[in-house]
Order: structure tokens, then sequence, then C-alpha cells
């Protein structure tokens, strides 16, 4: 027979019959998913997966309470197989951009290495003329075990020697940039289950004005505008929300660039203030430059408000 699982385990032979006898745990039964960091663990249907609540907290590396004896096996390794359809803001992804950008990926981030699983890539030919066909489905075998699922698009990762940030996806558009967690606590049992994940969006926008005023017109210095970012409370990323400019380092506003109006991931956010900072990726410490007085700018990086939810 197939091998067996928490919830559909089978017999040794029953030589009279030659079968193997199965042994069926109905919706709700208790069985064990075999995952440290679960708990009240239950089958989610007749004879399916085997998976429990994930704990508040999922320690990282091995916490021992205790030991069991190596053994000499079998080394058995788990499998779940994943199978579903990636959507956005509820709908199914758009056939075509209208934009020349390109897709997203989906990871499953395992909350005890902190790696992430790509499980879903959905991609555009030619940055954004059609829909690669299949690209808008989870299909994946990963390992069972507690995950976070999360988005990724326009992501600066940090190796290119800057701190890793998000690009901002301008309004409109049909999907949104950003490093930000969907789900958490997703618990995955061996066996064949479906995973379906959704990418909500929300629509930031507003003036941006300095102390109480709008932006003067020209600096009297010839230094250059700021930058505002939404930096996610989950994934600590900073996701670009307005870049106020002036030409020639100085001269004159940028038309428009005094504004937020940006596409995003909803979730709780901290808005953050920056100018004139090194952030360190040229071998120094991070460190903010100076802003000699009088100035119509100051310089900073500076959290102007914490906890702000985007819905």
């Amino acid at each position: 027979p197939e091998p067996s699982r928490p919830c559909r385990s089978y017999g040794a032979c029953d030589e009279a019959t030659d079968s193997f006898p199965l042994t069926v745990l109905g919706a709700g039964a208790s069985c064990d998913d075999g995952l440290s960091c679960t708990t009240g663990d239950v089958c989610r249907t007749e004879g399916g997966i085997c998976a429990g609540t994930a704990l508040a907290t999922c320690p990282g590396g091995s916490e021992c309470s205790g030991t069991t004896p190596l053994g000499a096996g079998p080394f058995d390794v788990p499998v779940a197989r994943l199978s579903g359809t990636v959507t956005v803001d509820g709908a199914p992804l758009p056939s075509v951009l209208s934009e020349t950008t390109n897709g997203f990926s989906v990871f499953l981030v395992h909350r005890q290495t902190g790696q992430r699983h790509y499980v879903s890539s959905p991609q555009y030919t030619d940055f954004g003329t059609e829909l690669v066909a299949g690209s808008d489905a989870v299909d994946a075998v990963l390992v069972p075990g507690v995950y976070d699922v999360v988005f990724s698009r326009g992501h600066n990762d940090g190796s290119l020697s800057f701190w890793p940030y998000v690009n901002r996806q301008d309004a409109p558009s049909e999907l949104p940039n950003g490093y930000v967690v969907l789900r958490e606590g997703v618990v995955l049992g061996a066996g064949p289950q479906t995973l379906n994940v959704d990418v909500p969006m929300s629509h930031v926008s507003g003036p941006v004005t300095v102390d109480g005023w709008p932006l003067p017109d020209v600096l009297t210095d010839t230094t250059n505008g700021f930058s505002l970012f939404l930096v996610s409370s989950e994934t600590e990323q900073r996701h670009y929300a307005s870049s106020p400019q002036y030409t020639s380092f100085g001269t004159e506003l940028v038309a428009g660039s005094d504004a937020v109006d940006a596409v995003l991931v909803p979730g709780v956010y901290d808005v953050v203030f920056s100018r004139g900072h090194n952030d360190g990726s040229d071998g120094f410490w991070p460190y903010v430059n100076r802003q000699d007085a009088p100035s119509e700018l100051p310089n900073g990086y500076a959290r102007l408000r914490s906890c702000v939810l985007v819905e």
C-alpha cells in the first residue's frame, strides 16, 4: 500500500484476505503532525492532512528539552505536495499589464530556519506583454512545517551594496510592489493539500509637507530632496512611498514629486524620513550628514509615525 500517514494508516498484511487493513480517522480526530511548532493536532478532513495550530513562538535552530537516540534509521523525509492558485485582490491575475514591469514571487519562509522557499512566480513575457500560461499557480513539493507566506515584488535585497528597499509602484497599477508577510503560521502537514495565495492591494495617496507648509519651490542651498519610506513592521523592509526631488540640486521642485501616490500591500508600517543619510554601503558606519542652518529642509533618518495601518 501507499505509505501510512497520521490520519490514514495501514496495518500489517492480513493473509486471510490478502489485504492491508486501512484505518481512517475522521475530521477533527486527534493525531500527531510531527511538528514541534504546533499544538492541538487534528485531521483536517476524513483521512486527510494532520496539522495543528502554530505556536505563538517557534524557536529557531534546536532547543532541546530532551533527547532521543539517533538509531540506525530509516531517516525518512516527509513530503508536503502543494497546489493552488495565485490571485490579486481576490481576482485572477491580469492577462496583460498596462505597465512594462514584470511579475512577482511568493515564498514560504520556514519558521525555524528562516529560509525562503519559492512556491510560485507569476511572470509576464517581454516585461508586461502577456501572462505566462500556468505561472499563476502554486505547484510545489517541500518538507512539512510551519511557514509564513511572503510576497515579493520590486524588492532590492541589499546584494547591490545598498540597504534593502522596495521600489515605489506608482498608481494606477494592476500589481503592487512590496516585501511583506501575507499569512503567518501556515501549518503544512505531509501529503497533498491546497494552498491558495491572494495578494491584496492598497492605494496610498496624499501631499507631502515640511513643518506644516508646502515644499519650497526652490532651495536656497544646493542640496537635493528627500525620501519617505513605509517600513513593514513584520519584514522591516523599506518601501519607497515618496521622493520629492529638485532639478540641478536645488534649482526647482520637480512637479508632482511632493506627493505620495503608490500601490502596495495592506499592513502595518512605520513612516520614515530620510535625507542626507549614508547607509553604510561605502564601508563606513551609517550616519546622517549635518545640514547647516538656515535651510528649508532638515537632514535625518527618523521615524515620523509608528504603527500606521494601511487598509
